[in-house]
């Protein structure tokens, strides 16, 4: 890797990185697509956030033990991130608009006479 220049390495990390967060959300997604809606979006939402800091933390250990082109590093991860992010958003959309729903019978309610 020492012959590549250091905007290709810092864009190859960046794509890295970010699509590392996309398979954690992948992964969290469909294990959370079993569960009740309410239960499911809760996880999804919240790893969104968990990921969230997680990725900042590992972009900032890499931008200050690594030696990364900064711009190229930072724009890849901007880029590659929200198109991830917009994709796994559209997953999770599909899977529980198509995951059946459970039916709840009404209950009757007595009416005092």
């Amino acid at each position: 890797m020492a012959d590549l220049p250091p905007e290709v390495v810092g864009v190859a990390a960046g794509i890295s990185l970010s699509a590392l967060n996309a398979g954690a959300g992948y992964l969290l997604a469909r294990r959370s697509s079993k569960l009740p809606l309410k239960k499911a979006l809760g996880i999804v939402v919240g790893g969104m956030v968990v990921r969230l800091f997680i990725v900042a933390i590992l972009t900032w250990m890499a931008l200050s033990f690594w030696n990364l082109h900064v711009a190229s590093f930072t724009l890849a991860l901007m880029i590659s991130f929200f198109l991830l992010l917009m994709i796994e958003t559209f997953f999770f959309h599909t899977t529980t608009k198509a995951a059946p729903k459970p039916y709840y019978r009404k209950r009757r309610v007595k009416r005092d006479e």
